[in-house]
């Protein structure tokens, strides 16, 4: 049984537009930030911050440019962690929804089977309510 609908690669393309697009802003506003002072006559801080006298402003450049750097990293990376976690939970519903579909309750004649069957959808929504909680 494949799982792989339209609507998870339509997730997946999602997922990837994203993360195109998160990379593209970081990368565009690390270069703006470093290139301000080439641009710019303008020697301050690029977050706004005060730059004490006794700090030489080479160093304090290139620190803001590692915090930056390492601020957009770990906004990405946090986005597509959720993104992809989001994603897996709801294969595990679809999974779940065709595994209850599949339950085949006509075979059952006089009671029997049926206590088999009662438990096996049991289980199920205990799978079920373990999703929620997640």
């Amino acid at each position: 049984m494949d799982i792989v609908d339209d609507q998870t690669k339509f997730y997946e393309q999602h997922l990837r537009r994203v993360e195109k697009f998160h990379m593209f802003v970081m990368s565009t506003g690390m270069l703006a930030f470093a290139m301000k002072p080439f641009v710019l006559s303008d020697m301050g801080s690029m977050f706004g911050c005060y730059v004490p006298p006794e700090v030489p402003y080479p160093l304090y450049y290139i620190f803001e440019l590692y915090v930056l750097s390492f601020l957009s990293a770990g906004f990405v990376s946090f986005n597509v962690l959720i993104c992809s976690l989001i994603i897996l939970v709801v294969n595990q519903f679809r999974l779940l929804n065709y595994k209850i579909k599949a339950i085949d309750f006509s075979g059952i004649e006089n009671g029997q089977g049926l206590d088999a069957r009662v438990e096996e959808l049991k289980h199920k929504i205990k799978y079920h309510q373990f999703l929620i909680r997640c």
